[in-house]
């Protein structure tokens, strides 16, 4: 069903034939309009004609309407932390499509081959016009062009202001490509029967903007990638940061890099180590006093500290417990025990199992990682299933706790506590990276293909943060997802006439705090 809608642009009133419609491509309404005419601003009476007259008594005829608010908040952000500067520097040739192909990934959830009939109704300043064939030659060059990729990092990393400390992640990126040489089989953190390349990227914090990134074979694991990261840090001028590192770094062979590089750390022990057992066994019943108890966001906290040594060196160590998520954790888990004991018993009762192996089976079909915690007898027609008691115990020890290792004197459990948890912000990140950008999967048939896309996700990425980090510090996400904030300011919209300026639709309450709450002018017409 259509319906009318009345539009002001500058001093003049213009009438729309607008009709709604489901996008099945980007999964939301959609509107599209006719133009119909004016409303004479003297008699308020709507004149039907094909233009509406102009200075000089020359026809004016609706040339375009695009999508404005939008680019202009990326466009906005993107100056702000410097990025478009140093892309217009780097690529003075291509900066401009780049930045376009960036702000293409921050809008959709689409393969970059979409990008031509998305920027045909959005506003992009001097864009020339890029088919898909057009968008894959840019890739395989930007691929093709390490020197350039690298004199960016460099640049960037330089210009950088908040690199007191940087977190350094990985992350999998599954490929169904047999062409690019650095995809292969590993270990895969999104679980997928896929062969993968691991993508490690350094952040620099408070800020949490990514400095740059490094391909590695989807079989290295990630410990083999740190010596090469300080090198990279090294080179980049950035000696003095510190590190927050996930649980899959720990190793006496690391730890012995990073003191060797004087490089200040703080990571977590994993569970699975000796020493995790003895620092929970030692400090199991004191853990709980009172005077280890502090606030951290609304939560209460309890924490030990004791100094523990490590290949002749000395290091502070913090144990953390918090009971809300040890109860939350210990509930969810026991739960799990019992459902798999009663699926057991129905599956046997409906049709009995042949062999233990088939028990065995059928437990890891349920929940991968729980077969240790069960005993398995198949005697005759019955079957017996015991509980691990004291396998249950100890994992049920470990529930809502986390164990933190630095070999900086600076963090109190406070400290230490609040920067470890900086890492959520680089998780959410990487999420949105492969999940929000067309980052899971790469679908290129060449590795210059494949790294110029990685390369455009970077930039993505980059400004992702930036706009995050806005949101988070004014609340924003109380009302909105970042793409719901995007598509809202798409209502922002640009109408070109074929004789005459570019006028801009007005800006709406809402929209304007939008603008203001990130400390960003109201636009005005391009």
């Amino acid at each position: 069903m259509s319906y009318i809608v009345k539009q002001k642009i500058g001093k003049h009133i213009y009438v729309y034939e607008a009709t709604n419609h489901w996008d099945k491509a980007k999964k939301q309404p959609r509107q599209t309009r006719k133009y119909l005419g004016r409303i004479d601003p003297e008699t308020n009476s709507f004149i039907k004609t094909k233009g509406v007259r102009g200075r000089v008594g020359m026809s004016v005829k609706l040339k375009a309407s695009r999508d404005y608010g939008n680019i202009y908040l990326l466009e906005e952000v993107a100056k702000r932390i410097g990025v478009s500067h140093i892309l217009k520097a780097v690529y003075p040739d291509k900066w401009r499509e780049i930045l376009s192909l960036a702000f293409f990934t921050l809008s959709l959830m689409k393969p970059l081959y979409l990008f031509s009939e998305w920027a045909s109704h959005t506003y992009l300043p001097n864009q020339k016009e890029m088919s898909s064939q057009k968008v894959s030659k840019l890739l395989k060059e930007l691929g093709e062009d390490d020197r350039s990729q690298n004199n960016f990092f460099f640049t960037w990393g330089e210009n950088a202001r908040d690199t007191s400390s940087v977190i350094f992640d990985i992350t999998s990126i599954s490929s169904y490509s047999e062409l690019i040489d650095l995809v292969d089989w590993g270990y895969n953190r999104d679980k997928e029967e896929l062969p993968q390349i691991n993508l490690g990227m350094v952040f620099g914090e408070p800020s949490s903007l990514p400095l740059f990134y490094s391909l590695y074979e989807g079989s290295i694991p990630d410990i083999v990638t740190l010596k090469n990261i300080v090198l990279r840090l090294n080179a980049f001028n950035i000696k003095s940061a510190f590190f927050i590192l996930d649980r899959g770094f720990y190793s006496k062979n690391n730890i012995k890099l990073l003191v060797e590089n004087n490089i200040d750390f703080l990571m977590p022990v994993p569970f699975t180590t000796s020493l995790s057992s003895r620092i929970i066994t030692k400090h199991m019943n004191t853990i709980n006093s009172p005077i280890n108890s502090f606030l951290y966001r609304d939560s209460v906290v309890f924490a030990e500290e004791s100094v523990i040594e490590i290949e002749g060196n000395k290091f502070h160590l913090f144990l953390y417990l918090d009971k809300s998520r040890e109860a939350l954790e210990g509930e969810r888990f026991m739960k799990q025990i019992l459902e798999i004991e009663s699926e057991l018993h129905y599956h046997h009762k409906k049709k009995p199992f042949n062999d233990v192996d088939e028990v065995k089976e059928f437990i890891n079909s349920i929940k991968e990682g729980y077969l240790k915690y069960f005993d398995i007898a198949i005697k005759g027609t019955n079957l017996a299933i015991g509980r691990r008691d004291g396998l249950i115990t100890e994992t049920m020890s470990r529930m809502g706790k986390m164990i933190l290792i630095t070999n900086s004197e600076k963090l109190g459990k406070v400290e230490a506590l609040s920067t470890y948890r900086r890492r959520n912000e680089v998780e959410r990140i990487f999420d949105a990276m492969k999940n929000e950008m067309d980052g899971k999967r790469l679908r290129s048939h060449s590795a210059e293909a494949a790294s110029g896309k990685l390369f455009i996700i970077f930039i993505a990425t980059i400004i992702y943060s930036a706009i995050d980090k806005l949101m988070r510090e004014n609340n924003l996400y109380d009302k909105y997802t970042l793409n719901e904030l995007l598509e809202m300011l798409t209502k922002i919209r640009t109408v070109e006439l074929e004789a005459g300026p570019v006028y801009l639709t007005e800006v709406s309450k809402k929209e304007r705090t939008i603008y203001e709450l990130l400390d960003i002018n109201i636009p005005g017409p391009p």
